[in-house]
């Protein structure tokens, strides 16, 4: 998914409210409300549910991710090389996996 200039908006946001938790709140839900309903709302999966066919936006499941966003308080956690190294290694390997797995199914 790109996001174009919606995702730097969001960004931004982040960023500019940053210490200001009920302005933080607030703005983040209308950028992202913004983004879902009204930039990437073509983006729907398609259920079926007592015979009728119902569509919900793909970027909806992405609310899921505001609580654990909010619940950051600014410190960094764990961390050593190894972990370092491994979360470095870990993303394209996955990625090449899901595009292997992709060719042959």
């Amino acid at each position: 998914m790109d996001y174009n200039m919606y995702g730097v908006a969001m960004v931004l946001v982040f960023y500019f409210f940053r210490g200001r938790k009920w302005y933080f709140l607030v703005a983040q839900i209308f950028v992202f409300i913004y983004i879902n309903c009204f930039r990437v709302s073509s983006l729907e999966y398609g259920y079926t549910v007592f015979n009728y066919k119902v569509y919900i936006p793909q970027q909806v499941f992405a609310i899921f991710a505001l609580p654990v966003i909010w619940m950051y308080n600014g410190n960094q956690g764990f961390h050593s090389k190894g972990i370092k190294y491994l979360f470095y290694i870990f993303y394209p390997v996955h990625m090449l996996v899901l595009f292997l797995i992709s060719i042959f199914l």
